[in-house]
């Protein structure tokens, strides 16, 4: 039975769950420019002048 309705899931995919990730970031205060999103990414950052 298992196995009938794994066969009939798979006749009938709709979208791909590829999965979700969210991982914590921790960055120095004196940084701007920093891009929230579920990995760090290193574009466009700049130290403040303080």
């Amino acid at each position: 039975m298992a196995g009938g309705i794994q066969r009939r899931f798979h006749e009938n995919v709709n979208m791909v769950i590829a999965g979700q990730l969210s991982m914590p970031q921790a960055y120095r205060a004196d940084l701007r420019g920093v891009v929230e999103f579920a990995f760090p990414v290193p574009w466009n950052l700049r130290r403040s002048n303080h």
